[in-house]
C-alpha cells in the first residue's frame, strides 16, 4: 500500500497520525506502528470483554441495552467523522464491549478499509460478512461518512430485531437485497426507531440521513436522552 516511492500514502499518515492521538472512550487507540514489508503492522491495547457478535449470538441484549449500544456506535461515528476519518466496512465482531459496558471500536478507518471487497463478483469471507456491506460498496461507488450511517444502521437493527436486516439465502441473494430489496420493519413495526432505520439504510447515500450528529439527534428525540 506505498507510493511508488515507498512512502506513505497521504491518507494512511493522517490516519494513523490522528490513530495515535485519539481520545475517546469508544475508539481504540494505535501506541505504535511497524511497516512489514508492504504492510503496516499496528499495535494497540489488548480490550477485556466480548465482541458484539459474541453477545448477539449467545445471549443477546434487552432492548434499553441495544439503544445505549447504539447511542455509542453513533457516538463514535461523531468523533471518527469528526477528524475526516470514515470506517467503510463494520460489523459486531470489530465492536468490543468491555465489562463497564462501554462499547469500543476495536477497528478503525482506512487500514480496515484497504481489504474491503468493492465488487459484487468478490468473493466474501466469514470475516466480510455480507450481511454487513453497504450498496455502495457492493457497487464498487464511492464510500465515505453516509456508508457508516447505513452500517450504523444495520448493528442497530439487528440488536433490536435479533436478526440482521438481510440474511437469507447465498451471499449473492444477500448482496442484491442491500441494493435492491425494501427495507424490512423491526418486529415491532410501531416501534420508534423503524422510521430513523427506514432514513439511515437508504439504498443511495443522498437520500440518507446525512449525519452522525443528525442520527443522535433523531435517536434522542425518538427513545429519549439517557
Amino acid at each position: 500500500h506505498k507510493n511508488k516511492d515507498g512512502s506513505l500514502p497521504e491518507a494512511l499518515q493522517h490516519e494513523l497520525k490522528v490513530m495515535m492521538h485519539i481520545d475517546h472512550p469508544g475508539i481504540l487507540p494505535i501506541s505504535d506502528y511497524q511497516m512489514v514489508n508492504d504492510d503496516v503492522l499496528l499495535i494497540r491495547s489488548m480490550i477485556d470483554g466480548e465482541t458484539l457478535e459474541q453477545i448477539l449470538k449467545t445471549k443477546g441484549v434487552y432492548e434499553a441495552q441495544a439503544i445505549d449500544l447504539f447511542r455509542q456506535i453513533i457516538a463514535g461515528l461523531i468523533e471518527l467523522h469528526g477528524h475526516k476519518l470514515h470506517l467503510g466496512h463494520c460489523t459486531p465482531k470489530s465492536l468490543r464491549i468491555a465489562p463497564d459496558g462501554t462499547l469500543v471500536f476495536a477497528d478503525t478507518g482506512l487500514i480496515n478499509r484497504l481489504h474491503a471487497i468493492t465488487s459484487m463478483t468478490g468473493e466474501f469471507s466469514s470475516q466480510d460478512a455480507p450481511m454487513y456491506a453497504t450498496p455502495e460498496r457492493i457497487q464498487g461507488r464511492t464510500v465515505d461518512t453516509r456508508s457508516d450511517i447505513y452500517l450504523a444502521g444495520l448493528i442497530g437493527y439487528e440488536m433490536l430485531a435479533g436478526v440482521p436486516v438481510y440474511h437469507k439465502g447465498s451471499i449473492k441473494d444477500i448482496l442484491y437485497a442491500h441494493v435492491t430489496e425494501p427495507i424490512p420493519d423491526l418486529p415491532d413495526s410501531s416501534h420508534p426507531l423503524n422510521t430513523l432505520f427506514k432514513e439511515m439504510l437508504q439504498k443511495t447515500p443522498s437520500k440518507r440521513i446525512q449525519s452522525a450528529e443528525a442520527v443522535l439527534s433523531r435517536l434522542n428525540v425518538l427513545v429519549g436522552q439517557v
